[in-house]
């Protein structure tokens, strides 16, 4: 899915994922969900949040429930704060295998911290 985005957006030279025409959405394990929280500063500073935001439509077009895309822009949306993670996490609870957090060093150790009290076992955390 994303690299047929990409593709027509002329990024997939950023990808290193075989093209395969016959993508089929129904290869997905049934348990899999993908959810996407991104922040920037602004829309004009996020890096490929256009690609983002098409892999959401095609998830909403198609019905899939592999991909949840939720994006805050400091110059229009409040900070990550314990509700925001923690409304957003709820419905998962036990089903969280893995959490991949990825940003500046501040960022990073909020999230983590806000991770492991909603009880999100630290083993589970990724920092990339």
């Amino acid at each position: 899915m994303v690299y047929r985005v990409a593709k027509q957006k002329n990024y997939e030279e950023h990808f290193m994922i075989y093209d395969d025409e016959k993508e089929d959405f129904e290869n997905v394990n049934k348990d899999f969900k993908l959810i996407y929280f991104t922040s920037f500063s602004s829309e004009k500073s996020s890096v490929f949040l256009n690609i983002c935001k098409q892999m959401q439509n095609i998830e909403n077009k198609f019905d899939l429930n592999i991909f949840k895309l939720i994006t805050r822009i400091s110059t229009i949306d409040q900070r990550w704060t314990h509700e925001l993670i923690k409304n957003e996490l709820k419905v998962y609870g036990e089903k969280i295998r893995r959490v991949f957090i990825c940003g500046p060093t501040l960022f990073i150790d909020d999230i983590q911290d806000i991770l492991i009290k909603n009880d999100i076992d630290k083993k589970k955390i990724h920092l990339v």
